[in-house]
């Protein structure tokens, strides 16, 4: 993100574009869990989706497009991912 502590409208086009091409209800019926691994929560108006893991198996539980929303939303607020983070999508403290 830029200078300020607020989205432009670019920003936030980019971001419900990136909502709306999510099939949530394949998120909503995604019931993989495990021990290890990322856990995802994600809320907007009264929705509220947790997803265990999304990289495992991506493409077979539909969950690509909820990878490309943490994306983007991850570089919007400059949040270090994959290798700038030193491994997996670990933010750095």
């Amino acid at each position: 993100m830029e200078s300020s502590d607020h989205l432009s409208p670019e920003e936030v086009a980019s971001i419900w574009k990136s909502v709306d091409s999510i099939n949530w209800r394949s998120v909503d019926k995604d019931d993989v869990l495990g021990l290890d691994g990322t856990s995802y929560l994600v809320r907007f108006g009264d929705r509220e989706y947790e997803v265990w893991t999304p990289e495992s198996d991506t493409d077979e539980r539909e969950l690509s497009n909820l990878l490309d929303l943490k994306s983007l939303l991850w570089r919007i607020a400059d949040i270090p991912t994959g290798e700038q983070a030193d491994g997996g999508n670990q933010i750095q403290r």
